[in-house]
């Protein structure tokens, strides 16, 4: 087990995801995180499986 994912197995918010996300953020702080880069949809399509 790398010592990243150890250290933050106790805690899922400090889990590292893309860029400066972590797991558990919710959309609006991904987009203040990652802004510029990144912008909320308005209209968000929806995936579907089959």
């Amino acid at each position: 087990m790398s010592a990243e994912i150890a250290k933050g197995a106790g805690d899922p918010k400090n889990i590292a995801g893309y860029g400066k996300t972590t797991w558990g953020m919710t959309p609006n702080e991904v987009v203040n995180a990652e802004a510029p880069r990144a912008e909320k949809l308005e209209n968000p399509e929806k995936f579907e499986q089959d």
